[in-house]
């Protein structure tokens, strides 16, 4: 039995529905469901009645709630501590970002952390979603992730330091070298653009936020892509207008490869934010954070 699916059921007898529990998960009711029969195929028990519209779990499921509980703190306080003797060992932070975020400030931040302590910083990239998934499931130490008031991970506050370590800007970007297309297009009404999925964080951005903001012209979405480099470079190539954060477009701008359209297009500025659980941090985490809230 994996903690992740006693946490799960938890989460089921807390949410008011299967969908909000999904969200809490980080994951879409689909596959939340489809990890939910995992479960009962593990146990041989039918956990969720299915007869009732909005499904919900058995009644025996919550008379063991407490049970459920008393292993789970038991279970995460052993690895907690198998953890904590490993890394004081190794002396290791894992930390996890946001892709973009990992070509901007991530690099300082690591270079500061391996300059001012005996450290190995372990560093990975994945969309923001995945990211905050990595730590409630103890992966990661400390995530770092764009934040904005429309768009807030929905996890307890109870649960989590967080640290304001940057600002960025979401810009319009567009090939220079291709302004002659782009003039064409917009003189037919029409705006090409190269989009984020609607179910990662720069997707929900552009839906709720940027594209509503564009008005007279038909948003003629040309490719998608989850990764904001690779919306980037097809900008440069010409296939649309790309928003991407300001701080990885001057390399390209300085080279003339790109123009920045922001006096022409919407922005929308958001907060970096460095983000942990509130316990399970050993000393060398410890130190990690206080740098970081040192170089903010």
């Amino acid at each position: 039995m994996r903690t992740e699916w006693l946490e799960d059921l938890l989460v089921i007898l807390d949410a008011k529905s299967l969908s909000e529990a999904a969200e809490r998960r980080f994951l879409t009711q689909p596959a939340f469901s489809r990890r939910v029969k995992v479960i009962e195929d593990y146990v041989g028990v039918e956990l969720l009645d299915r007869s009732r519209k909005p499904a919900v779990l058995h009644p025996f499921v919550g008379e063991q709630q407490d049970k459920i509980r008393e292993i789970l703190r038991g279970v995460n306080g052993l690895i907690y501590e198998l953890k904590r003797k490993d890394n004081q060992i190794n002396k290791r932070v894992v930390i996890a970002c946001q892709h973009a975020i990992m070509s901007s400030i991530a690099p300082n931040i690591v270079t500061q952390l391996n300059d001012g302590l005996d450290v190995s910083i372990l560093l990975s990239s994945d969309n923001r979603d995945e990211c905050f998934g990595s730590l409630l499931a103890k992966k990661a130490d400390i995530i770092m992730t764009y934040n904005s008031l429309s768009d807030r991970a929905s996890i307890d506050k109870y649960f989590i330091d967080e640290l304001v370590i940057g600002h960025e800007k979401l810009i319009p970007v567009y090939s220079a070298k291709a302004l002659h297309r782009l003039d064409a297009y917009r003189a037919n009404g029409e705006l090409p653009v190269i989009t984020y999925p609607s179910d990662v964080f720069l997707g929900r951005i552009m839906d709720k936020q940027v594209f509503p903001m564009i008005h007279n012209t038909y948003v003629s979405k040309k490719t998608e892509t989850s990764l904001t480099l690779a919306a980037l470079k097809l900008s440069v190539a010409g296939i649309g207008v790309a928003w991407v954060p300001q701080s990885i477009t001057a390399d390209d701008i300085e080279k003339g490869d790109l123009c920045d359209l922001s006096d022409q297009l919407p922005t929308y500025d958001f907060s970096i934010i460095a983000t942990r659980l509130i316990d399970q941090h050993n000393e060398i985490k410890q130190a990690a954070w206080e740098m970081i809230a040192a170089l903010k």
